[in-house]
């Protein structure tokens, strides 16, 4: 083997071995970045999951003060904010921010029943968004509420829908 041909021959396995590792450094970035997705997913989700369950007790603590929830209570806390008949949302951004989420979220509660002599239905919904705003998540829980003997109110059940 010649010199000229020896040096031919170590630029195509130098070439060869330069694309191989860049082709594997390149499928390896793709799996963190991916990786990286699918935990902001979970995390979004959990904060859903948080958020719904926040709003069902924000909902119970108003019901255990014995504010009214209906249509224009002024009863109810500032941070409120009326949608419609018996729903009310709390957000993180408006005029009275809820500040401990760390990420943009909204959620929104129906409570039915009257909470003096019935069970009464919460639901509460949750939008989680990322800080972009190019993802979101939802979450809905349904809690049975009802008011025991001595005035305490109780969670019956919780369910997810």
């Amino acid at each position: 083997m010649t010199i000229t041909s020896s040096k031919g021959f170590i630029l195509v396995i130098s070439t060869f071995l330069l694309m191989s590792i860049s082709l594997i450094l390149t499928a390896y970035w793709k799996l963190l970045h991916m990786q990286a997705m699918r935990n902001s997913l979970k995390e979004y989700q959990l904060q859903s999951y948080f958020a719904a369950q926040s709003g069902i007790e924000e909902a119970m603590n108003e019901i255990r003060q014995g504010h009214d929830w209906s249509t224009g209570s002024f009863e109810l806390s500032p941070q409120w904010e009326y949608v419609s008949e018996k729903t009310f949302k709390k957000s993180t951004t408006g005029a009275n921010p809820l500040t401990h989420f760390k990420l943009p979220v909204t959620f929104t509660v129906i409570v039915s029943g009257n909470p003096s002599t019935d069970i009464v239905t919460i639901k509460s919904t949750s939008f989680v968004s990322s800080l972009s705003g190019s993802e979101s998540v939802s979450h809905t829980l349904e809690a049975q509420v009802v008011r025991s003997l001595g005035g305490e109110m109780s969670i019956l059940s919780i369910k997810e829908l």
